[in-house]
């Protein structure tokens, strides 16, 4: 889980935070010779802003080659 914890410092008292909490899952594949990490989120803000319901629920699909390194 990485959840985007944000605040909003001029916002009125008890709508400045949104704090996720969830769950996600992640798979390494091969396209040809390269690896690369597959994963997905969902994330629901336990605490958020009253005003927002945008800030309530959170999708993170994330798509990440794997480059590999040379050893000295």
């Amino acid at each position: 889980m990485t959840p985007n914890v944000t605040v909003n410092w001029k916002a009125e008292d008890g709508n400045k935070v949104t704090f996720p909490i969830g769950l996600g899952a992640g798979r390494l594949f091969n396209f040809g010779k390269l690896p690369v990490r597959i994963s997905g989120e969902l994330q629901y803000s336990a605490i958020h802003p009253d005003d927002l319901i945008s800030s309530r629920w959170n999708v993170r699909l994330s798509f990440i080659p794997v480059i590999p390194t040379f050893m000295f």
